[in-house]
């Protein structure tokens, strides 16, 4: 299997991610630390995503675990299954950038 290359993101980047949502996970909306925060492709390199900004979102380490190399729609979709499974609600998810952006 090919390693995907990935660049290193310089403080300055890593500080614009962070700030990206004031402090919170692209997906969950739970504050996250600086050193905490991961970084995730919306569309995965492994998925030919590209390792662009416009490609990135700061994640906590939950949610990025979670998605892996999956995209936004697989990742939505397993995230519905586990809250249908816990709790039997079964309604869309939406993301906090999602809310966010609207």
């Amino acid at each position: 299997m090919e390693q995907i290359k990935r660049r290193r993101l310089p403080a300055k980047e890593r500080n614009y991610f962070y700030k990206m949502y004031g402090g919170r996970c692209a997906y969950c909306g739970t504050h996250i630390t600086f050193r905490g925060m991961q970084i995730d492709h919306k569309i995965p390199l492994a998925i030919n995503g590209e390792d662009t900004k416009e490609n990135m979102l700061p994640a906590c380490r939950t949610c990025r675990r979670i998605k892996g190399t999956s995209d936004i729609e697989y990742f939505r979709k397993t995230i519905s299954l586990i809250i249908f499974r816990y709790t039997g609600i079964n309604e869309p998810v939406r993301f906090y950038f999602e809310k966010e952006e609207s």
